[in-house]
């Protein structure tokens, strides 16, 4: 399965002291959400992931901070799962990408008034919702 070959890879990468960036972790959470054929670990091993990433930019380590595209692939994971209580985690995602989209429109207010220019994709709880079904 391409998401135990993505596992194996990360942690290849850190036994051998690389920081895998927000690119390579989302590469791994892609893989566990695209499988071809369902795997019963992908829900835990993508909310490990997820974990994972928020503990590690919460720790200063900005190039592993969640994005959209981290929130949405677990998202499209715990959607395709038919465990029992996949549907919370996911709604609890969404949150924490609407929560985080809220945050990036509120800096960007700030620097737009200090003179700089930042932009946001601007994706609501609707449209990651949609982008799962």
């Amino acid at each position: 399965h391409a998401g135990e070959k993505a596992d194996a890879l990360l942690n290849q990468m850190m036994s051998l002291g690389i920081m895998p960036t927000t690119a390579v972790f989302n590469s791994a959470l892609y893989a566990w959400s695209q499988g071809y054929v369902y795997h019963p670990n992908a829900p835990s091993r993508v909310m490990d992931i997820l974990q994972q990433m928020e503990i590690l930019s919460r720790e200063g380590y900005r190039n592993v901070a969640p994005t959209e595209e981290t929130y949405h692939n677990v998202v499209r994971a715990l959607a395709k799962s038919r465990i029992a209580g996949t549907d919370e985690q996911a709604e609890t995602c969404l949150y924490k990408l609407e929560d985080g989209m809220q945050a990036i429109k509120e800096e960007e207010g700030r620097q737009k008034r200090g003179g700089r220019n930042a932009r946001t994709g601007g994706v609501t709880m609707g449209t990651m919702y949609n982008l799962v079904i």
